[in-house]
């Protein structure tokens, strides 16, 4: 058994805690936020519930779907059969209907299930990592020593990883091939139902490219609610605006898209995400060091999905897992 780092507790750190966990690996999770999922989240507002980042997700993997089914069974995840459409300057549009997946009662219920039964440190940041005698060594922001670990996964956007990588001239070419964009995604209520036919849409609007009606959602509050996320390209150009005046904005957006001419909404909260998803030229595949057991993943490893997360989590910790059983049947 060896002992492995993880930094990053989103879903590609919980998929390669998971992986490595079942073939006998003790596995040691650092997440610097307060909760675990990444982007995988939701905001709970008494009992409005906004899932503000992937707002469903599809499973066609075997190995994503062994662990979706997994997840269904535990009431974890159901299907969200909600109305979906296309919304252009030219009309409105049906979507293909395909099998939407959601968390319930939010997104954010999917990682805080699949980090059940993990080592997990919240609110670590990890500042510094150094290899050295075939170890990893982390230390924290305030030059705190938490520890020596035989393999080591970076499950973080290319940037954050380029930033503790900067000195592995392989690892930090390969980093910099990909890049991440910022995304603002407004929460909306409103007093009264909104008759509209739809529940969701692809927008074609230089503003918005995804609404979504989250009380359509299974197990979620009857109270009218919504979100509104922006073009990538709108989004680069406010990365620093206020967020109530982003809030504000989207809100008008939305109104015009659907022609809804009520009110304002009675509540009204918008969240950036900063490192929304990355780009590359094509899709790196996680990076897997068998010489230092240094593993590196992410969505954007492979397709910014919640599928593609946890694949690349998962692919990355069974390389490692292969590489660290070849070395330790060397040295016995």
């Amino acid at each position: 058994m060896s002992s492995i780092a993880i930094i990053g507790a989103g879903m590609s750190g919980l998929a390669a805690a998971k992986r490595l966990s079942e073939v006998g690996h003790a596995v040691q999770l650092f997440e610097r936020g307060a909760a675990v999922g990444g982007r995988c989240a939701a905001e709970r507002h008494g009992p409005l519930r906004f899932d503000k980042g992937p707002p469903f997700f599809e499973a066609r993997d075997p190995k994503f779907l062994e662990t979706v089914e997994q997840l269904k069974r535990a009431g974890v995840i159901r299907a969200w059969t909600g109305r979906v459409v296309q919304i252009t300057p030219r009309g409105q549009f049906p979507c293909p209907s395909g099998l939407r997946l959601v968390g319930t009662p939010d997104m954010r219920a999917i990682p805080e299930s699949l980090a059940e039964g993990q080592a997990i440190a919240l609110k670590t940041n990890i500042a510094e990592i150094k290899f050295r005698r075939r170890h990893w060594i982390l230390r924290t922001e305030s030059n705190d020593d938490i520890g020596k670990f035989d393999a080591l996964i970076l499950a973080m956007p290319p940037e954050q990883a380029l930033r503790l990588l900067y000195w592995e001239p392989t690892a930090a070419d390969w980093l910099s091939r990909a890049h991440s964009i910022p995304r603002w995604v407004a929460m909306l209520h409103f007093e009264y139902p909104l008759k509209l036919d739809f529940d969701a849409a692809h927008v074609s609007h230089e503003q918005v490219q995804w609404i979504a009606r989250e009380s359509s959602k299974p197990e979620r509050s009857a109270h009218e609610s919504w979100t509104v996320h922006s073009t990538s390209t709108w989004s680069q150009r406010r990365v620093s605006h206020d967020p109530v005046k982003v809030a504000g904005d989207l809100a008008d957006a939305f109104r015009s898209i659907v022609n809804h001419s009520g009110g304002e909404p009675a509540f009204s909260r918008a969240h950036r995400w900063k490192l929304a998803e990355a780009r590359s030229v094509r899709p790196l595949g996680p990076l897997v060091d068998s010489r230092t057991r240094l593993a590196v993943c992410g969505d954007w490893a492979t397709d910014s999905s919640v599928e593609g997360a946890y694949l690349s989590g998962w692919d990355a910790a069974e390389q490692l897992a292969k590489s660290l059983e070849t070395t330790n049947r060397l040295t016995a």
